[in-house]
């Protein structure tokens, strides 16, 4: 992963900020954090996989408990059964319908922090895809 201590900085600044009990930009970080573990863990990037829970930590400190409990789960690639539908039919032709439904699922938790967690898993796909930045976290 890029640059760890500045992914951790990043991460630290970011926490926290919104309205809720789980606030907007800690349910970005988790849908981000997430995905990122998932897809590391599936590929056998083991060192980038490893660093996904050190950044989770560090934000997870500069929030409230409930939202750095769901943080520190991202980290360990933990997640409701929705995104992991999501995440396993994305890009995989034919799998259109099952992920549609997993993100009616996905987008039904919360008042935003569904659509915030999409966001998350969004970018990091697109990251991780060789999108704009793909060389950082």
């Amino acid at each position: 992963m890029g640059n760890d201590v500045a992914a951790i900085q990043s991460a630290s600044r970011i926490a926290g900020c919104g309205m809720g009990l789980t606030p907007s930009s800690d349910d970005l970080l988790s849908g981000y954090l997430l995905t990122l573990r998932l897809l590391f863990r599936w590929q056998g990037r083991v060192s980038a996989w490893d660093t996904i829970p050190r950044i989770a930590q560090a934000a997870a400190k500069q929030t409230n408990r409930i939202s750095a409990t769901f943080l520190l789960h991202s980290g360990e690639g933990l997640a409701n059964a929705a995104v992991y539908i999501l995440l396993r039919a994305a890009g995989k032709p034919g799998e259109t319908l099952t992920a549609d439904r997993a993100i009616a699922r996905i987008l039904e938790i919360g008042s935003t922090s569904g659509a915030d967690m999409l966001t998350g898993i969004a970018l990091a796909l697109r990251q991780h895809n060789g999108g704009t930045n793909s060389d950082q976290v």
